[in-house]
């Protein structure tokens, strides 16, 4: 399947980075949580689905609200992909974001999608991350927004956003498909891009934060191909490790690094992985927000 370069992956990755918790606080608070979870969708079910962690595990899953959908889009197109959940500084809003896209919709075409993309998200919000506003539809491209690059806009609340640019837009090659990991001092980041004449993530560094120089790590983070849709996120107790989620097309694949500024990204443990896990994000959480979420969404 080619993923096309929806502007929900962008505008997620980004606004997560400005305005939710402070990089250096949510360092300091890392043993503060204790799980993992997955916001995810699947094609067959174009809808957002939470998985929990088993403990602390950054591997083992368990889908929650007894295997069905916690929630589904009535606006737009009725089918969402891509989820990105971003929050404030607090902890005290959520936003659950994704590309208004159903590729099982009557006539759809990858073509047209490709050349246009999806101009529009669905946006839920929530205070405590169980008791969720109805989805609402935010149009941010305008009518050509498929061009195979990656683009950006700004925004506080999800309702109004600053007009789209482009962010990673390298001449001759296709990208789409862009993570960022902040890796714990002011500044340092690694982002995965997909180049899609290849079908591979490659991986860049920057100590000059989000707009400022960034450079490649050589060839691309791990082999073979088809690999997209990347999402990243450290160990909750392992300090310096990181996990990186590529979809082979079909399903995640879990990888582990313990050196990500010079990283050899190898297989992670699958005894616990889900399959069938689409794009989507990994969000650690505390003993509250777990809690919570397994009464509400009981396994």
């Amino acid at each position: 399947m080619r993923l096309v370069p929806y502007f929900a992956a962008v505008a997620s990755a980004i606004f997560a980075l400005l305005v939710s918790a402070s990089p250096i606080e949510s360092v300091k608070r890392q043993s503060t949580y204790v799980g993992y979870l997955i916001s995810t969708f699947s094609d067959a079910n174009p809808a957002v689905q939470l998985y929990l962690s088993n403990g602390n595990s950054p591997t083992s899953f368990s889908k929650l609200n007894r295997g069905n959908a916690v929630l589904t889009s009535s606006v737009g197109t009725r089918g969402v992909r891509d989820i990105f959940l971003a929050s404030n500084s607090a902890r005290t809003q959520f936003y659950m974001i994704a590309t208004d896209l159903d590729i099982n919709a009557s006539g759809f075409s990858w073509d047209r999608a490709t050349r246009q993309g999806s101009r529009g998200i669905v946006v839920w919000k929530s205070s405590n991350l169980v008791d969720w506003s109805g989805p609402t539809l935010a149009t941010v491209e305008g009518a050509t927004a498929g061009l195979d690059r990656i683009r950006y806009a700004t925004t506080k609340d999800f309702a109004t956003f600053s007009s789209p640019r482009d962010y990673v837009a390298p001449s001759g090659t296709p990208v789409i498909d862009q993570e960022f990991q902040y890796l714990g001092t002011s500044s340092h980041y690694a982002r995965f891009i997909k180049n899609e004449t290849v079908n591979q993530v490659y991986q860049e560094m920057t100590t000059g934060g989000l707009f400022g120089s960034w450079t490649r790590v050589p060839g691309y983070v791990v082999s073979g191909s088809p690999w997209e849709g990347p999402a990243s996120f450290a160990d909750n107790a392992a300090a310096g490790r990181y996990y990186l989620l590529l979809d082979n097309y079909s399903q995640y694949v879990p990888f582990q690094t313990s050196n990500i500024n010079s990283p050899s990204w190898s297989a992670a443990g699958t005894s616990g992985f889900p399959s069938g896990l689409k794009h989507g994000c990994v969000t650690p959480v505390t003993q509250t927000e777990y809690n919570a979420l397994l009464a509400r969404y009981p396994r």
